[in-house]
């Protein structure tokens, strides 16, 4: 019994060649159905990621300012710390669970090619939001460390890539601890940030109390970011929002639910390809494995007629099956995380093989090769071995 195990064990190594292309095509098929199956779960973790980060989020701006943040309000000055004071009274202002207040001052100097720029006070602990083309744009920090409560009347600044580089003569790492001077103050460097976007590269952070002792601005605000507690509740809030004096109030609903759409259609036909890959796959291997139990008609005739059982036979191709899936599904890990790793590289998608898809990914493998095996073998074994002999010439 050993002995025909390790026979099977031993067969595949007999043909360098069709083991290498039997492996070859498990792999290939497993890692790129693991690859599919991975993107469209972490396109399905970003969509859950928007509800949390955008989906919730509502923006409160002067009344007339443009979305940049450039402009005055018709009502100049309603968009004030008493405004944001009010706002737990609003009906649903229960609902609210986080506020951060923005004030911008524009920082155009002609001598840069790009001369959009604004300084940009905030609250400490609030997240760093950008100033895009056409909407804020989440800002996390590449180099250094954002702010800390301790820094809330500090003169420390955070800075953007771009910002770095065009108005510092900096890399990110290089402009850490650097001094810059805004309005007529210095500041130090204690971050940077990027968001892969030279427009909203282009600004520099400090905190907000600092902002109005330096440029003087008041209780004045240029914009308010409010975070409710669900997707929910927003459209209750934005409809007490709306009852204020001089604001605007901007959601990212629209956005959202375009981004959602387009990537719940990727996710989509993410496993649609999946699936295909897998029917054809598996129709293809079990072709290959059937062609290679054919020209080993001979071999196991003559098995057979030396008094091998139909068992011993049965087992020893089931040992091979077992070798060739167990090397697929190890070059299918291979082919899946040289797969993430370019898709993280090209597309910025982090995907992960999760150590829970590896028995399925085995089981898979081991049904191909089990099909493609045995089906062969049972039927050949159905013949006399002067019939097996005869149909192999």
């Amino acid at each position: 019994m050993i002995g025909t195990v390790v026979r099977g064990v031993r067969n595949p190594f007999r043909s360098g060649a069709r083991a290498a292309l039997l492996v070859g095509l498990l792999a290939l098929l497993l890692g790129a159905f693991a690859l599919l199956m991975q993107a469209t779960e972490a396109m399905q973790g970003q969509v859950q990621q928007l509800q949390r980060t955008l989906g919730t989020v509502i923006e409160l701006r002067e009344a007339g300012a443009m979305g940049s943040g450039f402009g005055q309000g018709a009502d100049e000055g309603a968009l004030t710390a008493t405004t944001l004071m009010s706002l737990r009274q609003l009906p649903d202002g229960g609902a609210i669970t986080r506020i951060e207040p923005y004030v911008y001052q524009p920082q155009i100097e002609a001598q840069y090619a790009n001369v959009y720029a604004m300084a940009i006070g905030t609250a400490p602990e609030a997240r760093l939001r950008a100033l895009g083309d056409l909407a804020t744009e989440e800002a996390p920090v590449i180099a250094g460390r954002g702010f800390t409560p301790q820094d809330a009347q500090a003169r420390v600044a955070v800075v953007g890539s771009l910002y770095a580089e065009q108005r510092l003569g900096q890399s990110p790492a290089q402009a850490l601890g650097t001094m810059l001077t805004l309005g007529g103050a210095p500041f130090e460097v204690v971050g940077v940030y990027g968001t892969g976007n030279d427009t909203a590269d282009n600004h520099v952070f400090i905190p907000i109390e600092t902002f109005r002792a330096v440029f003087d601005s008041g209780e004045r605000l240029s914009k308010a970011f409010l975070t409710v507690k669900s997707i929910d509740q927003l459209e209750a809030v934005v409809q007490d929002l709306q009852t204020l004096p001089g604001v605007d109030v901007v959601t990212q609903r629209e956005t959202v639910a375009a981004t959602q759409g387009h990537l719940s259609s990727l996710a989509g036909s993410g496993r649609y390809v999946a699936g295909l890959l897998a029917v054809l796959g598996s129709v293809l291997v079990t072709f290959v494995l059937v062609l290679s139990m054919r020209a080993r008609q001979r071999e196991l005739a003559t098995f057979k007629a030396l008094g091998a059982s139909h068992s011993e036979l049965i087992l020893q191709v089931v040992a091979e099956a077992a070798t060739l899936c167990g090397l697929g599904a190890v070059g299918a890990l291979l082919v899946a995380s040289v797969g993430a790793h370019f898709a993280e590289s090209l597309f910025g998608l982090a995907l992960s093989l999760d150590a829970a898809q590896l028995l399925p990914m085995f089981l898979f493998a081991a049904a191909l090769a089990l099909i493609g095996s045995v089906y062969p073998v049972v039927r050949i074994l159905g013949l006399s071995p002067a019939v097996a002999f005869k149909e192999s010439l």
